[in-house]
């Protein structure tokens, strides 16, 4: 190595590796061996012992010190070294693998140190390391996109070594041994030690000695089972049958997580708990009487996947080969407002380049800034904030400093205390609203605020609620002497909503009113070099094509029969609940249509946060939401007939409707409810082989404009809902002359309608294979309207799912290849839907065309005259909201369906920042697990079974089982609960019923502050679940 610098950048790759494999009581065993330590470490040691309870923590700030100080870091080596030749007590715990071997991590890390001290890894060529990490990728210790990155530069071997390092997957600590396993494979001569030890390097064993302990290491590494799609863990060790279970949870348990990987196939059966991962874990949960096998839950992990352990970052697009910003006419003409200061709106087509238009705006504003104020760079999504932050950094990098701050980021919460460190921070919104409400910032702190996508500033959007400070500022400093310093506004869009205007002037007014919204005095769009822009951006061709809306007219009868069935048990079920009877009453006719779903799914979310008072009440209550759901299934089910196999209908109520299915605690009217669908379903089957006419029209399309084109040609297919995505995806697949296409499904991240949603990390290999050519055809959802870094495409294809005029222009830009095409393939309904939508996209462009040649003193005229209103509505939704600090007062939390399990915050705690857990053992008595087909790893947890009420009548999920800290927790969902506290204030109270509960579709919304888990919570849940084991074993044995 050439100097210090680049052994830090290998001891923080390790920093991961010493957390997981050091010793937990570490800082006791170095504090014990003074004669290993100099005065100042050796203070500095017992001074994290001292102040930390969890040695954990000691050991982290310790670690910090060590890469902050060169002096420490050489002694920390010194003393690995030391620890390894040495007998006596060792710092580190052994790894121990799935056959029983152990890795000894710390002579395997000792030596790689001494090794790279004699700079052996120059033996690599630069197509070595490359080697080595594509197979790093391949095992998923490194992102691809970082390989990617990594290619498109030179670097010297040392150098790319040493970036590989930069580019590891800290949270996985498994890296360590499967890279020496690697390095040895691909040279097996790195390891002669015979040449001399330089600089630091210092030990008690002779080369000789050292080369013996590495081949003995890296043998043993060579049995380590990296994880691949086909491999299958061996069986484990039957286990003992004795109550000593809670034996699995120390230090050398085969249930560590980084040492067990999960086998592919189905659990089927209990004899196979002895064949899975974290066997002891199962004979436990199966000992207490909870684990359900009558269901195999198939990767149901996104409440266990948080947003902490998603891939980072996004590639640069490789045709940005220089860093020189050579905007074209059209572009610059988009910046002449914004570069004099002035608030401005910058309207253009998708493809036009408005992200570099920003970008040059940001650098000339920065060029002759006079004050250190940073710029604030908005993005709606974090997939497109890692997106704009790429960017940004690759123009402005040489010159100043770019912040990413996401939820992601541990200082998420203290931008407060390193902004002055920085010119540019490119964030979600809703990060600084948070700073703004609890006084950390004020608007002044910035000198330029710029949306993207900035068509979102409108009600109850964080756009919105980060503009009210500003609005507020303003009107402040016009009734007050001393002047506020406002930021400088900037909008970036290619389309904005006219609303529900019905007239020109309607479409004008709604325009004026975003413009009012971001206190922009000027929209510029591009007039003197429009056909300079029109020969840069393609306008693909549309065409529109009627679908048949009669297909199974027969299933479609009885489904609509079922569901006027369902509605008159609604409509008895709610006669006397007084806050259900506007929204039941508001029933929309058309039963096939997207807003009776809608519909549907309001009365269930409605219904969910009343309060009945008594048991009658309460089956009332519940069954509204079971009929809610089931009409919400069958509409769903209805569009479906329409536009793909009937087979994939029956496949999907069977798995939407499968929690319902009759056990001998379901009650009467859940009983006439299933067999309702029971009914549906033998008819499915009787026409289940019958062909789908508008799926021959959707063939024929991509036929033409696909296969048959060329074979580089790739297309997206729109549709409305995730079942419709693997519906067409899997009939696309099996079709022989669409094979071809190789498609694949793209959905948002969220789970939900009995759907998971992909990770951000795979909703980003997805798009690298569509970008490649891997996949041709992406079978979507509304996810990708917008919000995600997608490359243009050669066909667009709306299948019936027809949005506003916004989306509608944002699905068109997608398909900008030159010759693209936007098909739309639509029933009557969706078709004039979309001719409405046209009219609108007209006033559209008349209206920003026509606010444009408006003079800023008439538009600032109309800002003034409408901002007092939208204060007052923003004041509203502040007061709603709360402050956004969370409150430190006890609150329940209960099962959002039966009201029956009763969870108290002092029993939940927080677990990485990411994971709410329950510590009170009790809970197991009340649920039910049904194992994953196979399980998801992530940073420090594992999930391995999907968690559900067991209350009778109950089939709603609460969460998952994780093993967390090598133990077994249930992990609980926010959507799945209700909340409620002493400070609820009722809604509304007719006696028997009142709107209480609270509910938060994800954990960072809750208003409510719970307590982190630390070692005590651990011990004491662990007591509590032996204690439980202990005696249900005892009552089985007598």
């Amino acid at each position: 190595m050439e100097d210090i610098e680049d052994l830090k950048i290998i001891i923080s790759s390790l920093r991961d590796v010493f957390m997981e494999y050091l010793r937990p009581d570490v800082l006791d065993i170095l504090a014990s061996k003074s004669e290993m330590l100099n005065l100042s470490l050796k203070s500095q040691i017992e001074k994290y012992q001292e102040e930390s309870k969890e040695q954990q923590k000691g050991l982290s700030k310790l670690l910090d010190d060590i890469l902050e100080d060169d002096n420490f870091l050489l002694e920390f080596i010194q003393i690995l070294h030391q620890d390894s030749y040495n007998s006596g007590e060792s710092l580190f715990i052994a790894s121990q693998l799935e056959d029983g071997k152990e890795v000894q991590i710390g002579q395997s890390i000792s030596l790689f140190l001494l090794l790279m001290n004699n700079d052996c890894v120059l033996q690599l060529t630069c197509q070595d390391i490359y080697d080595i990490i594509q197979k790093l990728v391949a095992y998923n210790f490194i992102r691809k996109h970082d390989y990617e990155q990594l290619q498109c530069k030179k670097y010297k071997p040392l150098h790319l070594f040493l970036e590989m390092f930069r580019s590891i997957k800290h949270y996985e600590p498994k890296w360590f041994p499967t890279f020496i396993c690697l390095l040895k494979e691909k040279k097996p001569n790195v390891f002669d030690l015979n040449s001399n030890a330089k600089g630091w390097k210092k030990t008690a064993s002779s080369s000789v000695d050292m080369l013996e302990d590495l081949k003995n290491i890296t043998a043993i590494h060579k049995d380590v089972n990296i994880p691949d799609n086909e491999s299958v863990v061996s069986s484990l060790s039957s286990l003992s049958t004795s109550s000593e279970s809670c034996s699995i949870y120390s230090d050398k348990s085969e249930s560590n997580l980084t040492g067990i990987l999960t086998p592919s196939f189905v659990l089927q059966e209990k004899n196979l708990l002895s064949k899975v991962a974290h066997p002891d874990i199962w004979k436990d949960l199966d000992s207490l009487g909870i684990l359900d096998f009558s269901q195999i839950i198939c990767d149901d992990f996104s409440e266990g996947c948080t947003d902490m352990e998603m891939d980072s970052g996004c590639p640069l697009s490789k045709t940005e080969e220089s860093r020189v910003l050579a905007l074209k006419d059209y572009q610059l003409e988009l910046t002449d407002h914004a570069v004099k200061g002035k608030n401005t709106i910058i309207y253009a087509p998708t493809g036009s380049g408005k992200t570099i238009v920003a970008i040059y705006i940001i650098l000339k504003h920065l060029e002759r800034r006079r004050t250190k104020k940073p710029v604030a760079f908005f993005a709606t999504t974090i997939p497109l904030v890692k997106q704009q932050y790429s960017r940004i950094t690759y123009y402005l990098q040489d010159k100043y400093k770019v912040l990413q701050v996401t939820s992601e980021n541990d200082y998420s919460m203290s931008l407060n205390m390193i902004l002055s460190g920085y010119d540019v921070v490119v964030m979600t919104p809703k990060i600084l609203e948070n700073h703004f409400r609890k006084s950390y910032l004020h608007i002044s702190d910035f000198s330029v605020l710029v949306f993207d996508e900035c068509h979102h500033t409108h009600k109850k959007e964080p756009y919105l609620n980060l503009m009210s400070f500003y609005l507020k500022a303003k009107k402040q400093s016009s009734a007050e002497e001393s002047k506020v310093s406002l930021p400088q506004i900037i909008g970036l869009t290619a389309s904005i909503s006219i609303g529900k205007a019905k007239i020109f002037v309607e479409a004008v007014k709604n325009i004026l009113k975003v413009c009012a919204n971001l206190d922009a005095e000027k929209v510029s769009t591009v007039v003197k070099y429009e056909a300079q822009l029109k020969a840069d951006v393609n306008e693909p061709e549309e065409e529109l094509h009627l679908l048949f809306d009669t297909s199974n007219i027969e299933i479609v009868k009885e489904l609509k029969k079922q569901m006027s069935k369902l509605e008159e048990r609604l409509d008895y079920n709610s006669k006397d609940i007084e806050c259900l009877q506007t929204l039941v009453c508001s029933r929309p006719k058309d039963q096939l249509s997207p807003q009776y779903g809608q519909w549907a799914m309001d009365v269930f979310t409605r219904t969910r946060l009343i309060k009945p008072s008594d048991p009658l009440h309460t089956k009332y209550v519940t069954n509204i939401m079971t009929i809610a759901d089931y009409l919400l299934a069958y509409n769903i089910a209805v569009e479906m007939l329409i536009l793909v196999h009937i087979k994939d209908v029956l496949q999907f109520l069977a798995n939407y409707l499968g929690k319902y299915r009759k056990s001998k605690d379901s009650a009467t009217e859940e009983i006439i409810y299933y067999e309702s669908f029971l009914n549906i379903k033998q008819l499915l089957e009787h026409k289940e082989d019958s062909e789908s006419q508008n799926l021959n029209i959707l063939k024929e399309k991509l036929m033409e404009n696909l296969v048959l084109k060329d074979s580089t040609s790739c297309g997206i297919v729109f549709v409305r809902t995730r079942a419709m995505t693997e519906s067409l995806t899997s009939w696309i697949n099996q079709c022989g002359d669409l094979s071809p296409l190789r498609a694949r499904a793209f959905t948002g991240t969220a789970s939900m309608l009995n759907h998971r949603g992909l990770s951000q990390s795979e909703q980003e290999e997805i798009i690298q294979l569509f970008g490649s050519g891997q996949v041709r055809l992406l079978v979507a959802t509304s996810v990708c309207d917008e919000g995600l870094d997608i490359p243009a495409c050669s066909l667009v294809i709306i299948y019936n799912h027809v949005g506003n005029e916004v989306t509608s222009l944002q699905r068109k830009g997608r398909a900008r290849q030159k010759g693209g095409k936007c098909i739309l393939l639509a029933t009557k309904a969706s078709y004039n839907k979309e001719l409405v939508n046209q009219k609108k996209r007209k006033w559209m462009l008349q209206a920003i065309r026509y606010i444009s040649k408006m003079t800023p003193q008439k538009v600032t005229a109309s800002n003034t005259s409408q901002q007092d209103q939208i204060l007052k509505d923003t004041d509203k939704i502040s007061f709603d909201m709360g402050t956004g600090i969370s409150k430190e007062i006890p609150f329940k939390m209960m099962c959002s369906y039966c009201k029956s399990l009763v969870i108290e915050s002092k029993n939940v705690k927080v677990f990485l920042q990411s994971h709410r857990v329950t510590v009170d053992s009790n809970i197991l008595k009340q649920v039910k697990v049904f194992p994953l087909q196979s399980a998801l790893s992530g940073k420090n947890s594992q999930s391995i079974g999907a968690v559900y009420c067991n209350s009778r009548n109950c089939i709603n999920k609460l969460g998952t089982m994780m093993v967390l800290a090598r133990a077994p927790f249930v992990v609980l969902k926010a959507e799945n609960l209700v909340f409620d506290s002493e400070e609820h204030v009722q809604q509304t109270d007719t006696g028997r019923f009142s709107l209480k509960y609270c509910h938060f579709r994800q954990w960072n919304k809750v208003p409510y502050k719970l307590e982190d888990l630390e070692t005590k919570d651990i011990l004491s849940y662990l007591s509590q679940l032996s204690q439980a084991i202990h005696k249900d074993t005892a009552e089985c044995s007598t």
